[in-house]
């Protein structure tokens, strides 16, 4: 699942993108009593979500419609991510049939309803990607283990697809290796009109880094990274936590939560020191968390477990604001 926001809209809208495998039928006969088995397919769904307020101007609720749908490969077999921007949606899919990965960039306005072949631009990868976001002016950011990537994906030639996938070699406009960093210890993209730049905040090793990628990047030129606080203890699998554009959230032990505050190098601060730890709640009983969900605008965060049948929702929006 991947959302892309509407920041122009006066409401909540938003589009949605969602990945799924689902059944349809073997062709389009109209004849019910003669049709044919349903076949599983891997499919892509594209919907606008908007905010429907009541005569009082307040929210009643959401309103869906359906915008596209479009079916993976044949030989797509497992999907890794998804990124939803503007008109395009990305996704990283291993192949069965020749045992490869790839990056493919759809414009999801011009696929065709459930057929599985429509113009799509492919990035053969050797193996080990964790994540990937599409980024404004045709960008695409790569996060492996042990480096990230930018891509220009409009230098990639468009293609219709017959029976076998297969990639187009591209350089990347900019490489840089780093010390070993998880897909799940990058935030999602904190993209700024005003300022023509795209942000993540990331960790590796005992530190939280911020890097700052121009929306004109050019071959050859290098993000900047900035180190924003050093972090209390290292995560592991057991305490991922959720990375916000000034706060992140973790738990540690399954016993106790943690809120991390950093700052960003030219921002205006407050009376505030520019980075601190504070510690939001200690759970009665080992509780061994998901990872944790925050929403930075509300202050809204969220602790769910499987073992456990209730959720913990804190509010710490007081701590930040």
């Amino acid at each position: 699942m991947s959302v892309d926001i509407d920041e122009s809209s006066p409401t909540l809208t938003f589009n949605l993108a969602l990945s799924f495998k689902g059944s349809e039928l073997l062709d389009d006969s109209d004849d019910d009593d003669n049709d044919p088995p349903l076949e599983p397919v891997r499919m892509v769904k594209i919907w606008r979500i908007a905010l429907v307020l009541n005569d009082k101007q307040h929210g009643a609720g959401l309103s869906a419609k359906h915008l596209a749908s479009f079916s993976h490969h044949p030989f797509v077999t497992h999907l890794y991510s998804l990124s939803l921007l503007g008109s395009h949606v990305a996704f990283t899919v291993f192949c069965s049939e020749n045992t490869k990965e790839y990056t493919i960039v759809v414009d999801w306005a011009r696929t065709n309803g459930s057929s599985s072949k429509y113009p799509m631009r492919i990035l053969s990868r050797s193996g080990g990607s964790f994540s990937m976001y599409l980024l404004p002016n045709n960008r695409l950011f790569i996060v492996h283990q042990y480096n990230i990537t930018l891509y220009d994906y409009s230098a990639i030639e468009e293609v219709i697809t017959g029976d076998v996938l297969f990639g187009t070699p591209t350089m990347p406009l900019w490489e840089v290796k780093l010390e070993n960093i998880g897909h799940q210890l990058v935030s999602q993209p904190f993209i700024s009109s005003d300022s023509h730049t795209t942000r993540f905040v990331f960790v590796t090793g005992d530190a939280i880094h911020g890097i700052v990628i121009d929306d004109d990047s050019k071959p050859g030129g290098q993000p900047q990274i900035v180190k924003l606080m050093d972090t209390p203890f290292r995560f592991d699998s057991a305490q991922l936590p959720r990375l916000g554009y000034r706060q992140a959230v973790s738990t540690t032990g399954g016993s106790k939560a943690f809120l991390m505050h950093y700052s960003w190098p030219g921002e205006v601060h407050d009376d505030r020191l520019p980075t601190f730890l504070t510690k939001i709640y200690s759970f009665r009983t080992q509780y061994t968390s998901f990872r944790p969900l925050m929403d930075e605008g509300s202050g809204r965060v969220v602790f769910s477990s499987r073992a456990n049948p209730y959720q913990i929702v804190l509010d710490v929006a007081l701590l930040y604001k």
